[in-house]
């Protein structure tokens, strides 16, 4: 699942499906978000995000990504987590719209039990991954939770700094592109280039995933 990049991922997987070669794969295009917030926080990237600053400017976004032959939408309800200052919140009533419009799942950003409330009222199908941004999930939350047709665990994307820089990829592996490679290697040992606060996010944040899935 392509849960949230370049519409040039619709014609990857339609090469897939043509040729037999490849997996099968589920494109939902950019990221219905607003300026500012995840995963646009610091640089304006049109093929990674969709702005909606209204429910019918929303609705615009999802009629675009359904004419355009995505599987379904990917929304980042908010995004307390990733930066160390206030971020905006995508309004529940405009992902409610795009819901609306397109029929495919509506996988959903949401790193606090409330934005995943939120977001399965507006009419998310499921959560790109667990709590991560606050408590891990209580008994009232695992309801919330069971009410999503998936939630992606997306344990790898929460511990693969600490994995890098403790030794745990194999930097050998024939799989591995040459450019991911370079840059692996490149950053196992320079553990300087790392924010030092993203580092002890990403161990809390782990932490919390874990235990939410758990």
């Amino acid at each position: 699942v392509d849960a949230g990049g370049p519409l040039v991922g619709v014609a990857l997987r339609d090469r897939f499906d043509r040729t037999g070669v490849g997996p099968s794969l589920q494109v939902l295009g950019p990221m219905l978000t607003v300026p500012g917030s995840h995963p646009c926080e610091t640089v304006d990237d049109p093929t990674f995000c969709a702005y909606a600053e209204s429910p019918e400017a929303a609705a615009e976004v999802a009629q675009a990504h359904l004419t355009a032959g995505t599987d379904g939408l990917k929304a980042a309800l908010a995004d307390a987590a990733f930066s160390p200052w206030p971020t905006p919140r995508l309004d529940p009533a405009s992902l409610a719209a795009a819901a609306g419009v397109h029929p495919g799942p509506v996988v959903v950003h949401a790193d606090t039990v409330l934005d995943a409330v939120d977001a399965l009222d507006a009419g998310a199908t499921q959560l790109a991954h667990p709590v991560f941004g606050g408590p891990a999930l209580s008994d009232a939350a695992v309801d919330v939770a069971a009410r999503a047709d998936a939630v992606h665990t997306t344990i790898g994307a929460f511990s693969g700094t600490l994995d890098l820089l403790e030794g745990r990829l194999d930097l050998d592996a024939p799989e591995l592109p040459e450019a991911v490679r370079a840059n692996w290697t490149w950053l196992s040992t320079r553990p300087n280039a790392f924010d030092p606060d993203w580092l002890t996010e990403s161990v809390v944040w782990w932490s919390t995933a874990e235990t939410s899935v758990a």
